[in-house]
């Protein structure tokens, strides 16, 4: 199983992953994991999906991108002591 891979300060690579990868998970939390709640996504959902205006990774969020929802759901119970929260959007 591959490793999530993280997208801080990096919109660019951010959107070539969402690109190559469409039928994967993205989660969706905030820079220095400071309160809030990790959300799950599906790599197309309207919530995370990017757009050349916005700021998806230089802004208040980073995402968390892999391939497998098992292994972002233990990545952030490592980060946060709990599984994220799907989407209500996509459903993952």
């Amino acid at each position: 199983m591959s490793e999530p891979t993280m997208f801080v300060d990096d919109d660019d690579g951010y959107r070539r992953w969402i690109y190559a990868h469409p039928s994967r998970f993205v989660i969706n939390t905030l820079r220095g994991g400071s309160g809030g709640q990790p959300i799950l996504h599906s790599a197309i959902c309207d919530h995370v999906a990017p757009r050349a205006e916005a700021h998806w990774t230089t802004g208040d969020y980073v995402k968390i991108c892999g391939d497998k929802r098992i292994a972002l759901d233990l990545w952030a119970r490592e980060q946060y002591g709990a599984f994220p929260t799907p989407c209500r959007n996509c459903e993952p």
